[in-house]
C-alpha cells in the first residue's frame, strides 16, 4: 500500500457507465506531495508513506443519469470522511490483498524503490465490495465534507475535490460552480438532510458552507488545465454570485442564507452580501423550528459478503443485491429523484400562480450577466457572470438535472417578482411560507390576497 490508494468504480446496472466511486487514502499523501515533487525535479525517487490505515474515505455518486458515450462518468455529489493526525481506520483487520500485482514501469519511474522492497508485489486495500460499510461505520472519523456539482460539469474524478482541499495539497478541482459544506469536528457524523428553504441536500453539522455559482456551467474543467480542454480558466476579477450558508444557532442545521457577489480567486476579501434570509425569524406555530429537518444517513447495515479482489475471477459482478455500496447508492438516488420531482412541482406551481396574477414581470429579462452562448475565447474576457432576474429558459424541464437546476432558480426568481408586487406588510408572510417549504399554502394565500 502507498499513500494514495486505488479508486474503486462501480457500475451497478451493467450499462458500462459509472454509478458510484470509492476512494481511500492515508494521511501521508498530503504531506508527501511537495517532497515527491521536489524529488522528481532532482531526478530521484520518493516513496510515499505507508501507515496501513485510512485517514480519508471518499464516496461519489452519479445521480442525474445523463451519461453518454462521450461522457462515461459525471459525478454529482461527493461525501468525504477524514481522520487526519489520528490512528485512522486500520486495514489489518479487513485486508483485500493483490499478490498478483507487480510494480509497473509507470510506478517505478518515480518510485524505483518499489522494485526492490520486500513484499512490494503485495498490496493491502480496503475491500472493494464491503469497504463502503467498513469505512462509513468507522467511529474514528474527526471531520466530514460534502461537495455538490451544482453546475454539472465534473466529468473527471479529480474535479470532485473541493477548492479547500486543493489549497491544502494542490490536487485537482473544478474552478468554479460547486457547493462545498464542511463539518470540521464530525459532530454531524456525515448525515444529510433536505433543506425546506431550497430543496437541496445539505450536510448536517456543517460549520462552513459556500456555493460559488456558475449559472450556465461555462467554466468547465479541472484546476490542472493539462487534464482537460473543456473550458478556459475564469479570468482574474471575474464577478460571480456566491451563496453562503451558516448555522448561527449551532444545532447542526443551516438557518442563515446569504446571497451576494464576490470576485473569483478573492472570495474572502471581496464578498458582499445583497440579500439575507434568516430562518430563525420565520418561525411560527406551524414551523417553530424552520431549519430543523429529518436526517438522512448513508450508512447501511448490510452483512459482509467476503468478496475479495484477491480471489476475483475477472468476470463482471452482475448481482449487486445485498451489498453495501449498492444499498447506499439506491438510497441517495431515490432521495435525489424525490426532491427533484418535488422541487419542480413547487416551482411550476408558484410560476403558474405568478403568471395568472400577472406577477411574472422579470421573466423575459436577462438570466445571467454573461450570455449562455459565448465560446471559450470570449469567456476568457468575461468580467461578470452574476445571476440576474430573468427566467424564460427555466419554465420547462424533463430530465432530473433540469428539474433540479431549473426548479431551484425558478422558485427563487419568481419569489422575487412576488415580493416586488406585494405591499411591504405582506412580504414577510410570503418569505415565511416560501422558505419553510409551504409553497402550496403560499400559492393559495396569493390567490386569496
Amino acid at each position: 500500500m502507498h499513500g494514495r490508494l486505488p479508486i474503486a468504480w462501480y457500475d451497478f446496472d451493467g450499462d458500462g457507465f459509472t454509478d458510484m466511486v470509492m476512494r481511500a487514502a492515508d494521511d501521508r499523501h498530503a504531506d508527501a506531495y511537495e517532497k515527491y515533487t521536489d524529488a522528481r525535479r532532482a531526478g530521484s525517487g520518493f516513496l510515499r508513506g505507508h501507515s496501513r490505515a485510512i485517514h480519508e474515505a471518499e464516496f461519489a455518486f452519479e445521480l442525474n443519469g445523463d451519461l453518454t458515450r462521450d461522457r462515461w462518468h459525471s459525478l454529482d455529489v461527493q461525501l468525504t470522511f477524514t481522520a487526519y493526525g489520528t490512528a485512522g481506520l486500520a486495514l489489518d483487520g479487513q485486508p483485500d490483498r493483490l499478490p498478483q500485482l507487480r510494480p509497473s514501469d509507470h510506478l517505478t519511474e518515480w518510485c524505483p524503490q518499489w522494485s526492490t522492497i520486500p513484499g512490494a508485489a503485495e498490496r493491502v486495500y480496503l475491500p472493494y465490495v464491503d469497504g463502503y460499510r467498513i469505512a462509513t461505520n468507522f467511529d474514528g472519523w474527526t471531520g466530514a465534507w460534502m461537495l455538490w456539482d451544482e453546475d454539472d460539469d465534473d466529468n473527471l474524478w479529480e474535479e470532485m475535490f473541493s477548492r479547500v482541499e486543493v489549497d491544502k495539497w494542490r490536487g485537482y478541482a473544478d474552478r468554479i460552480g460547486d457547493r462545498v459544506e464542511a463539518d470540521s469536528t464530525f459532530r454531524g457524523r456525515g448525515q444529510l438532510y433536505v433543506g425546506a428553504f431550497d430543496r437541496r441536500i445539505h450536510l448536517y453539522g456543517a460549520d462552513c458552507a459556500d456555493w460559488n455559482v456558475d449559472y450556465y456551467g461555462q467554466y468547465k474543467g479541472a484546476a490542472d488545465r493539462a487534464l482537460t480542454d473543456e473550458g478556459p480558466e475564469p479570468p482574474a476579477g471575474l464577478l460571480h454570485t456566491l451563496v453562503r450558508y451558516r448555522d448561527s444557532s449551532g444545532n447542526g442545521f443551516i438557518d442563515r442564507i446569504e446571497f451576494g457577489t464576490a470576485e473569483y480567486g478573492r472570495e474572502k476579501a471581496t464578498w458582499l452580501a445583497d440579500r439575507v434570509v434568516d430562518l430563525a425569524t420565520l418561525a411560527d406555530e406551524i414551523e417553530p423550528e424552520p431549519d430543523v429537518q429529518a436526517l438522512f444517513d448513508l450508512r447501511v447495515a448490510t452483512p459482509d459478503t467476503g468478496w475479495s479482489l484477491e480471489h476475483w475471477d475477472g468476470e463482471p459482478i452482475l448481482d449487486w443485491s445485498g451489498t453495501a455500496p449498492y444499498a447506499a447508492y439506491r438510497r441517495i438516488k431515490e432521495l435525489y429523484e424525490h426532491l427533484c420531482a418535488h422541487t419542480w412541482i413547487e416551482a411550476r406551481m408558484l410560476y403558474d400562480v405568478a403568471v395568472y396574477l400577472g406577477l411574472n414581470r422579470s421573466e423575459l429579462l436577462d438570466e445571467c450577466a454573461a450570455s449562455a452562448t459565448l465560446d471559450a475565447s470570449e469567456l476568457g474576457q468575461v468580467s461578470d457572470i452574476r445571476v440576474l432576474r430573468g427566467y424564460a429558459s427555466l419554465t420547462d424541464a424533463c430530465r432530473l438535472r433540469e428539474k433540479y437546476h431549473r426548479g431551484y432558480w425558478l422558485r427563487e426568481k419568481v419569489l422575487l417578482d412576488v415580493l416586488d408586487a406585494l405591499p411591504e406588510g405582506d412580504r414577510f408572510r410570503a418569505e415565511q411560507l416560501h422558505y419553510t417549504g409551504r409553497t402550496g399554502e403560499l400559492c393559495r394565500w396569493l390567490l386569496q390576497s
